[in-house]
């Protein structure tokens, strides 16, 4: 169980301050590994991978914070959005919808990994990105929910797969070397 977050900085581990900033700076290094998609204005990134493995490996409140983290840091300026956006103009466009589910998916899949449930954790993490960002793509764009999650969610089913088999893998390979004890 992750050390409580809820206690002032000072009292706060310095471990767990670390990976809290690790899984920030990871999820804007995912940001820049990109694909983007000729009919969508959400490419394809490593983002939600590092959104899973925080809540995995950190806890669910670690996971918001790693994640509130990287959301201010790009609102502050600095160029952590897929392909190098920044800026609170970027969280009210198109994709911003998804990088605020980034928070509440961290959350919800470290407290199901917390409670003994990493796997139904990462699944239920990535649908909430999902229940998040593209009600909000619809918004921005002026479509409809169905014609967004067309262009915000079904293309993006194949590497999801493709992301959660590595972030399963990376957590067994974890756990079995004994560096998680859930």
């Amino acid at each position: 169980m992750p050390p409580d977050i809820r206690k002032p900085a000072s009292e706060l581990s310095s471990g767990l301050l670390v990976r809290v900033s690790l899984f920030a700076v990871l999820t804007a290094a995912g940001s820049y590994i990109i694909i983007p998609l000729p009919y969508s204005p959400v490419p394809v990134t490593l983002q939600n991978l590092f959104v899973m493995l925080s809540g995995v490996l950190i806890g669910g409140k670690a996971a918001f914070l790693s994640q509130c983290l990287y959301i201010i840091m790009g609102a502050a300026g600095l160029p952590v959005f897929a392909g190098g956006g920044s800026g609170i103009g970027y969280l009210l466009g198109p994709t911003g919808g998804f990088i605020a589910g980034f928070a509440a998916g961290a959350l919800i899949c470290g407290l199901l990994a917390e409670r003994g449930r990493p796997f139904f954790g990462m699944f239920t993490g990535w649908a909430v990105i999902y229940a998040i960002g593209v009600p909000a793509l619809g918004a921005v764009t002026g479509r409809t929910l169905i014609e967004a999650a067309a262009i915000g969610f079904l293309p993006f089913i194949p590497g999801d797969i493709i992301k959660f088999a590595a972030a399963a893998g990376i957590y067994r390979q974890l756990q079995s070397s004994g560096a998680i004890n859930r």
